[in-house]
C-alpha cells in the first residue's frame, strides 16, 4: 500500500525537503515505516497490505504537524478536506455499523462500533469497535457526558488529529450535557449522551442516548418530479411550499403556521391584531378599514386632540395657541396685548414721565482715581535699552500709562546678559520714590522664578525705574513685558 503527502511551509506553502517522518499505527502507535521528504516537499511510505488508520507526525519550524488517516484518508490529499465542507457534518448511513455508541455493562466505558463520518470536510473512519473509559462519578449529583468525535483543525500544532473520546460534563441535582466546542481550532460532534448516576459501576445500554446525525448526501435514484399526480395520505416531512400557493383545503392553522383563515379581514384577530372596525388614526383612508380617521382630510395646520373622544382636528390660531405675525398675546395670558414698546408699556402701566420716571444717561468727566493706592491716568512713559540687552537691542514699542504700560523688546545679537535690560521714565514725576512695580514677561524663557526685578541696590527714583533681568535671556528674541505701577 502506498501513502503519500506533502510537508509545506504553512505561510508560503513551499515544500520543505530533507524532513524525516514515520508512519505509524493510530491504535497502538507502532511503527509502520519511515521516510525523508524530497525537494518538493512529498513524502512517500509504502508497506505490504494495509495497516488501518495510520498518522504520521513532522516537526519544522518550531512547529509539530500530525496527519492521520482517519482525517484525511489513506493518501493525504490537502485540498481534499476544504472541497467536504461543501457537505454538512454526519455520520454516513449504511457504512459499517454507522459508529453506534452503546453501553453493555462491562464496567465503566461505552463502546463505539465501526463507521465512517464527515466533520468539516475530513473523515474519521472506524475499522474496528472502540472501548471507551468513562470518568468515574463520586459528586454526590448525577452527570451527562457524550461521546464526540474530536477534530484538530489545520493551522493548528496538531491539525489532523482526529478522535473519539468521552467528553465529561458538569456534575448537578439537574445536569445537562458538556457543550460542544466548534472553533477554529477545534471542532467535536456527538454520537450520544452517556447518564452518570453518582457511583455508577457501570454503564448499561439504557444509559446511553443515541445522538447522531447522519450526512444527508440525495441519491439521484431517491429524487422523483410529481406533476398532476395524487397523493393519497401522504406523510411529508419539514415540506417547503414555494413557487405556487396552498389551495383547495382547510385553512391552515395558527399553530401549523398559518392564518386559520381564507381573509386578510378574518386572519387579524386569528393572530392577535385589531379588527378592521376599531378606531385608527392613518395618514390617508384606508378601503379595509371602517372606523379609521385619515389625517389626509385635515386642513394644514396644527393637530389638536379633543378629550375623552380623541377626535383630532385642527387647532385654531388666537384660541388655540399664538403664533409669530398673529393676534398680540393679551396681558390676562402673559403677553403685552400690544405690536410696539410704546403700546405694550401703556398696557402694563409702564408709561415713561407718567408711570414711572424717565432716566437720563450718565456722564462722566475726568480721571476715575483709586488714590491713595492707584491711579490710571496720564501719557505714556518712556524707555531706553540697558546693557544686558545686548548690541543691537531694540526697543519695538511702549504704551499705556505710568501706572499700566507694555514694553515690546528685541535682544541683541550679542552680549545679553544679566542686569538691567531697560530703564521706565515716567511721564510725570511720583510723589516720592516709595512705590512698588509689578512686572510680568510675556515670554515663558523670563517668566522663570527670580528672573525680573524692579530694581537693584539703588536706582528707583520718582521719574524713573530701572527693569532688571535675573536670567540671560536669549539673542535677537522678542519679549513682551507688562508693567504695573502702585503706591505703597
Amino acid at each position: 500500500m502506498l501513502w503519500r503527502d506533502f510537508i509545506r511551509n504553512i505561510g508560503s506553502g513551499v515544500g520543505i525537503n530533507l524532513v524525516g517522518s514515520t508512519l505509524k499505527k493510530e491504535v497502538d502507535d507502532s511503527t509502520v515505516a519511515s521516510a525523508t521528504s524530497d525537494a518538493a516537499g512529498l513524502i512517500s511510505f509504502e508497506t505490504n497490505g494495509h495497516p488501518g488508520p495510520v498518522y504520521h507526525v513532522e516537526t519544522t519550524g518550531g512547529q509539530t504537524k500530525r496527519r492521520s488517516s482517519k482525517a484525511f484518508g489513506t493518501v493525504f490529499p490537502s485540498e481534499v478536506p476544504y472541497a467536504l465542507m461543501a457537505f454538512p457534518d454526519g455520520v454516513t448511513k449504511g457504512v459499517d455499523n454507522e459508529l453506534q455508541a452503546f453501553g453493555d455493562s462491562s464496567g465503566m466505558q461505552v463502546k463505539v462500533k465501526t463507521g465512517l463520518a464527515l466533520v468539516k470536510g475530513h473523515l474519521y473512519r472506524c475499522v474496528t469497535q472502540q472501548t471507551i473509559p468513562v470518568t468515574a462519578n463520586s459528586s454526590g449529583n448525577p452527570r451527562i457526558d457524550r461521546v464526540i468525535l474530536r477534530l484538530t483543525r489545520p493551522g493548528q500544532t496538531e491539525e489532523g488529529k482526529f478522535e473519539c473520546l468521552v467528553l465529561a460534563g458538569t456534575p448537578a441535582g439537574s445536569p445537562v450535557a458538556p457543550t460542544l466546542t466548534q472553533s477554529a481550532a477545534t471542532w467535536e460532534v456527538s454520537l450520544a449522551q452517556v447518564a452518570v448516576a453518582n457511583g455508577a459501576a457501570t454503564i448499561t445500554s439504557g444509559n446511553v442516548t443515541d445522538e447522531r446525525s447522519y450526512l444527508q448526501v440525495a441519491d439521484v435514484d431517491d429524487v422523483q418530479t410529481l406533476s398532476n399526480k395524487t397523493l393519497t395520505s401522504p406523510t411529508i416531512n419539514t415540506p417547503t411550499i414555494s413557487g405556487g400557493a396552498w389551495t383547495g383545503g382547510t385553512d391552515l392553522a395558527v399553530a401549523d403556521g398559518g392564518t386559520g383563515a381564507s381573509s386578510a379581514a378574518a386572519a387579524r384577530p386569528n393572530l392577535g391584531a385589531a379588527p378592521a372596525s376599531a378606531k385608527y388614526v392613518v395618514q390617508t383612508a384606508d378601503a379595509e378599514l371602517s372606523a379609521e380617521q385619515a389625517l389626509g382630510a385635515l386642513a394644514t395646520g396644527l393637530v389638536k386632540n379633543t378629550t375623552a373622544t380623541g377626535v383630532l382636528s385642527i387647532a385654531a390660531q388666537g384660541t388655540d395657541y399664538w403664533a409669530p405675525g398673529g393676534t398680540d398675546v393679551a396681558v390676562a395670558d402673559g403677553g403685552t396685548g400690544a405690536s410696539s414698546a410704546a403700546a405694550a408699556r401703556t398696557n402694563l402701566g409702564l408709561v415713561i414721565g407718567t408711570d414711572v420716571p424717565p432716566v437720563a444717561s450718565p456722564t462722566f468727566t475726568g480721571q476715575v482715581s483709586l488714590s491713595p493706592h492707584v491711579a490710571a491716568s496720564g501719557s505714556a512713559p518712556t524707555a531706553s535699552i540697558g546693557a544686558a540687552a545686548g548690541a543691537g537691542a531694540t526697543l519695538d514699542s511702549i504704551s499705556g500709562n505710568d501706572t499700566f504700560c507694555r514694553v515690546t523688546l528685541t535682544t541683541g545679537g550679542s552680549g545679553v546678559t544679566t542686569g538691567t535690560l531697560f530703564t521706565i521714565t515716567w511721564a510725570g514725576t511720583r510723589a516720592d520714590a516709595n512705590y512698588g512695580v509689578w512686572i510680568a514677561p510675556k515670554n515663558t524663557a523670563a517668566r522663570s522664578s527670580g528672573a525680573i526685578a524692579t530694581m537693584g541696590a539703588s536706582g528707583q527714583n520718582t521719574t524713573s525705574c530701572p527693569v532688571a533681568i535675573g536670567i540671560t535671556l536669549a539673542t535677537g528674541t522678542q519679549y513682551v513685558f507688562g508693567i504695573f505701577a502702585f503706591d505703597v
